[in-house]
């Protein structure tokens, strides 16, 4: 999604349902309406308010508008309808899965070079 399409970025404000998780008002080419996606950051380590207050910078920069803090909005996850005790069980097994695939892959890989490496002094 460019970032010329984001219209306005909303700051999810925080509740027991909803952890860390803002949303887009997104307006593409396509659409004669604005469409919605909401997100939510997967790590601890960043401050949601830093990252959102970068990311209007760099909107505003794309769209050469001069305020970003404009683009930036509260809103409520009622309102809004987001719950993110969803998304936290579907991320904690995606990253499980992610992790196995990976020490998978890492693996065969290491099992590969040794393959190779082995074929190759025998023909040294």
């Amino acid at each position: 999604m460019p970032l010329s399409q984001i219209r306005k970025v909303l700051n999810i404000k925080e509740t027991e349902d909803c952890h860390n998780a803002f949303a887009l008002v997104v307006r593409p080419p396509t659409e004669q309406d604005n469409l919605l996606f909401s997100f939510q950051l997967a790590t601890e380590d960043t401050v949601k308010e830093d990252w959102l207050r970068m990311l209007c910078r760099h909107v505003a920069n794309t769209i050469c508008k001069a305020d970003a803090e404009d683009l930036l909005q509260s809103a409520d996850s009622d309102t809004l309808q987001v719950n993110t005790k969803d998304m936290d069980s579907t991320l904690s097994r995606a990253s499980r899965a992610i992790k196995k695939t990976s020490q998978k892959r890492s693996l065969e890989f290491f099992l590969s070079l040794k393959l190779q490496n082995e074929s190759y002094n025998e023909l040294s």
